[in-house]
C-alpha cells in the first residue's frame, strides 16, 4: 500500500501545531492523518515528535523567526518524512 503524502506546509502546520499544544483535529491534514494505518502512524508521529524537539526553541512570533522556523522545519522534515512529503 502507498504512503499518505504531505506537502511541507502540512508537516510544517502539525510541528507548529504540536509546539503549542493544539489538539490533531484542529490542525490541517487531519483527514489525510486519519488514513494512516497503525504502524505508519506511530512512525509518522515519532517522526514530527523527533522535528519537534529540534525546533521547539526556534519558534517565536517575530517574521523572521517564524521564516527560520518554517526553514528548518522544511529542512529537517526532508530528512526524517522523506517518504510522506509530496516532490
Amino acid at each position: 500500500m502507498e504512503k499518505v503524502k504531505f506537502t511541507l506546509n502540512e508537516i510544517t502546520t502539525i510541528v507548529v501545531a504540536m509546539i503549542e499544544q493544539i489538539e490533531v483535529y484542529e490542525i490541517s491534514g487531519k483527514d489525510k492523518i486519519d488514513l494512516l494505518g497503525t504502524d505508519e502512524i506511530e512512525e509518522f508521529y515519532n517522526s514530527i515528535n523527533l522535528i519537534v524537539n529540534e525546533v521547539r526553541d526556534l519558534k517565536s512570533g517575530e517574521l523572521n523567526m517564524l521564516n527560520n522556523l518554517r526553514s528548518e522545519i522544511s529542512y529537517i522534515a526532508n530528512e526524517y518524512l522523506e517518504d510522506y512529503i509530496i516532490n
